[in-house]
C-alpha cells in the first residue's frame, strides 16, 4: 500500500521537474527564434512600416510597446532599431507619444521575490526610459509590480517589497525626468 505523503511528494517533484523542463525548452526555442530573426533587418523595417502605417487611417499618435523593441538588447541593436522606427514614423506622419511595457514584460518586475532580479528590472526600466526619450515619447508606463503568492500572503514581506518597489520607481522617475520625459 502506497504512502499518500510519499506519493504526493513524488508527484510534486515530478511536476516541478517537468515544468522546469518545459521552461528550459521554451526559453531555448524563444532564443533560437530571436537569433533567427535578428539578421532579418529588412523584414523588421517592413514590420515597422506596416505598424506605423496607421497614419494612413488618420491615427497620428501611438503608444510604442517594449514588445516591439526590448531595451535589454545590445546598445547597437537598440540604436539601429530606434533610428528605423523614427524614420518609419516620420515617413508615415506618426508621433510616438508614449511608451509602455508589453505582454512579454508581464512579470514581477520590482516586486520579484529575489532582490537581484528586482535590481535588474530597475536597470531595465532606466534603459527603457532612455529608449523612450530617444523615440521622442513624452512619457513611459508599466504596471506597478506583481507579487508572488507567497509575498502577497505575508504582510511583512508584502510591505517590505512594496517599499522597495516604490523606491525603485522613484529612481526610475528621477532618471526618466533627466532624459526629458514628463
Amino acid at each position: 500500500r502506497a504512502n499518500p505523503r510519499i506519493a504526493a511528494a513524488y508527484g510534486l517533484h515530478w511536476y516541478r521537474q517537468t515544468l522546469g523542463g518545459f521552461l528550459v525548452i521554451g526559453s531555448v526555442a524563444y532564443l533560437l527564434l530571436l537569433l533567427v530573426q535578428l539578421p532579418a533587418r529588412r523584414e523588421a523595417d517592413r514590420i515597422y512600416d506596416r505598424v506605423l502605417q496607421v497614419g494612413e487611417l488618420g491615427l497620428h499618435y501611438v503608444q510604442f510597446t517594449a514588445d516591439m523593441l526590448n531595451p535589454a538588447l545590445p546598445d547597437e541593436i537598440v540604436s539601429n532599431q530606434i533610428a528605423k522606427v523614427k524614420d518609419s514614423a516620420r515617413r508615415h506622419g506618426v508621433r510616438i507619444e508614449h511608451t509602455f511595457t508589453g505582454a512579454f514584460t508581464r512579470v514581477n518586475h520590482l516586486a520579484h521575490p529575489d532582490p537581484s532580479i528586482r535590481d535588474y528590472w530597475v536597470s531595465w526600466f532606466l534603459r527603457f526610459a532612455d529608449m523612450s526619450a530617444k523615440l521622442g515619447a513624452t512619457s513611459m508606463g508599466s504596471h506597478f509590480a506583481i507579487y508572488s503568492t507567497r509575498d502577497l500572503n505575508d504582510a511583512r514581506r508584502r510591505e517590505a517589497i512594496f517599499k522597495e518597489a516604490v523606491a525603485g520607481w522613484h529612481k526610475i522617475a528621477e532618471h526618466a525626468k533627466k532624459t526629458g520625459l514628463q
